[in-house]
């Protein structure tokens, strides 16, 4: 163990690793809509920690995934036409939520 944190400290800070809880607080500070996105941009693009840079890049390819997932999911709610049952679904579910709380 010593001797992991002796070679970690000799490495430039360029090239030294990200530990498991500033991985979390990242991916926490990129969870904020707008200023999250634009630490996110900063952080892939030029940053001087590699692995921090690597740890953005792979943060946006999965909210790329994840838009490109829910893009499909819109799409095939589309052509099967839930968007326009909808209307006459809401009174149904506020119905049965009533019903279930007792509202």
């Amino acid at each position: 163990m010593s001797r992991e944190k002796l070679e970690v400290s000799e490495l430039p800070v360029k090239y030294s690793p990200m530990g498991a809880w500033a991985t979390v607080g990242w991916s926490i500070v990129y969870a904020f809509p707008i200023i999250g996105f634009i630490y996110l941009c900063i952080n892939a693009l030029r940053t001087s920690n590699i692995a921090r840079r690597n740890h953005a890049r792979a943060y946006f390819c999965l909210l790329f995934i994840f838009i490109v997932l829910l893009g499909i999911t819109a799409g095939i709610l589309y052509l099967v036409g839930f968007f326009d049952m909808l209307p006459e679904l809401i009174p149904q579910v506020e119905a049965f939520i009533n019903s279930m709380f007792q509202l």
